[in-house]
């Protein structure tokens, strides 16, 4: 197997004949916060970021609902994350609209169109 370093991925505005720009919409508008689209294109950590902060968020709302104290103060710092997470989906679901979307590309695909 192959050994994949950062230097073999070039980034492309071009979606890859496997993904659908309406299929990739649709992932964004609806399971967007948790980072599907990224996943979809194999954007692994920004969707593991996404996902994980979306699910620590609620999962904390929901404590704080019965429990306070410490709780409460780890919301307060997780609501502040998930306001991030909310810029990328936005600014995600722009992008892909606009066909300004980075997928990455493996070198070796991208020289052999």
């Amino acid at each position: 197997m192959k050994t994949i370093y950062k230097d073999d991925i070039l980034y492309s505005t071009k979606l890859p004949e496997d993904v659908k720009k309406s299929r990739l919409v649709l992932w964004c508008v609806f399971l967007g916060f948790f980072g599907a689209h990224h996943f979809s294109v194999g954007k692994f950590w920004q969707g593991f970021f996404m996902c994980l902060v979306t699910c620590l968020t609620a999962t904390f709302s929901i404590v704080t609902a019965f429990v306070q104290g410490v709780y409460q103060k780890i919301f307060e710092v997780l609501t502040v994350f998930q306001g991030a997470v909310l810029i990328m989906w936005v600014s995600d679901l722009v992008k892909i609209v606009a066909n300004r979307y980075k997928v990455p590309v493996y070198k070796e695909s991208f020289s052999k169109k």
